[in-house]
């Protein structure tokens, strides 16, 4: 086992405090060059923030004997440890009380939290002789999280679903499940996640045991099928259609109201670079500002979470009074908008700063569609294939979002 090795009383004293970034030579002499190649692509907060120890096999940075547990049976290869995804933390008493489900597919789903389903992993633990990789990818072992969240075929699968999810590596069965669970307007995008895990699972079995291809249209339009046989039959949601209803397919940019400016951030990511963008409108939807930054990422929530720091940059120097901070990462404005829940520990440092600058900005941070945020989109995407890191200050925004800027201004929704 590792031990942690501390130099000095922390990690101040391995970075120059005026500047705010690591000492390089410092971090170099200590070091070998691969961990000092890890350690300077950390993010030093701006903020003072104080030292924490985290545990990094959770997302979050808490220690749990359950990732404690998952961690020692991936370091020892044991196939005699059984992994239970059953937890006292998950909101058991709201899943239950989920309604307009199929009661079959409910219970699928209680299956796969609890890691009672056939998936090859769990076959092998029985009769090693069968093969345990997975048959969409061929790539990795299939327990139950590489098959509904981790294999290639299935994130691209979220990505298209009307839910549009952009999975991260350390996600999880369990906790994307309760993280809609958890929240007051969830519970629409549990039931369409549900019902197209189920339909996976259909699909992946047809695979293997009659050798039929998956194919996306048909996976999508079965889950859409069950979901609108349970759905409230008065709920605007269901048109009985062969797709899954999608809240974001008509989205559209909405104004500010008069006297504040929206920020709209986006980031685009490829290992081990992304490029984050930000640009301010005013409530006729003109053009004031925007900004670039090119930069190292290892995760896509780092990129994203920059991005949201970029925009409220923006608005420090633009000397906003008020203004909206607008992007489609979910869980970066969720974590934002709730500081009682501890921010993922990729992103803490980023966090900090953003909440230590809210304290002399008055700002709120809002969700909104991929659709709707194509402006920002557009510009992320320009930054990084071109690697720019830019401010505008200029009456014209830059070419490549002139065209979205204007559509956006003659399709957008006026605040209410």
């Amino acid at each position: 086992m590792l031990e942690p090795i501390y130099i000095g009383n922390n990690s101040k004293e391995r970075y120059t405090s005026h500047a705010k970034a690591w000492d390089t030579v410092l971090i170099r002499t200590l070091f070998d060059p691969a961990a000092a190649h890890a350690i300077l692509k950390i993010p030093i907060p701006q903020s003072e923030v104080p030292d924490k120890i985290i545990w990094t096999k959770t997302t979050n940075g808490i220690f749990t004997t359950k990732s404690l547990y998952r961690s020692l049976a991936d370091l020892h290869g044991s196939t005699s440890m059984i992994q239970s995804y059953s937890s006292t933390t998950f909101p058991w008493s709201k899943f239950w009380q989920c309604k307009q489900i199929s009661p079959r597919v409910l219970y699928f789903i209680w299956r796969v939290l609890n890691n009672a389903i056939a998936v090859r992993h769990n076959n092998n633990k029985f009769i090693p002789a069968l093969i345990a990789e997975c048959p969409l990818c061929h790539m990795h072992t299939e327990t139950v999280d590489h098959l509904f969240v981790r294999c290639s075929f299935t994130q691209a699968l979220w990505f298209a679903s009307p839910l549009g999810l952009i999975l991260d590596k350390e996600d999880s069965c369990s906790t994307l499940l309760s993280s809609w669970l958890s929240t007051p307007d969830g519970y629409t995008a549990f039931h369409m996640a549900a019902c197209l895990m189920w339909s996976l699972w259909k699909a992946r079995n047809n695979l293997v045991f009659n050798n039929v291809q998956p194919n996306f249209q048909i996976i999508l339009k079965y889950a859409a099928s069950i979901f609108n046989d349970f759905s409230d039959q008065s709920s605007s949601l269901v048109d009985h259609s062969t797709e899954l209803p999608n809240p974001s397919a008509d989205a559209k940019w909405m104004r500010p109201p008069p006297l504040v400016v929206k920020i709209n951030v986006d980031a685009s990511f490829k290992f081990p670079q992304a490029a984050c963008a930000a640009i301010a409108r005013d409530s006729a939807g003109k053009f004031i500002s925007c900004s670039t930054q090119f930069l190292k990422a290892s995760t896509p929530i780092e990129a994203e979470a920059n991005a949201f720091l970029l925009g409220i940059n923006l608005a420090r120097n633009l000397h906003l009074p008020n203004c909206i901070i607008e992007g489609d990462s979910l869980s970066v404005v969720n974590v934002l908008n709730n500081s009682t829940n501890p921010a993922p520990w990729r992103i803490r440092a980023i966090i900090s700063d953003i909440r230590n600058m809210r304290l002399i900005i008055s700002v709120s941070f809002v969700f909104t569609s991929r659709k709707a945020n194509s402006v920002a989109h557009n510009l992320a995407k320009h930054a990084f294939m071109f690697k720019i890191s830019d401010w505008w200050m200029t009456p014209s925004p830059p070419s490549c979002i002139a065209d979205a800027i204007l559509s956006d201004r003659s399709t957008s929704l006026f605040h209410e």
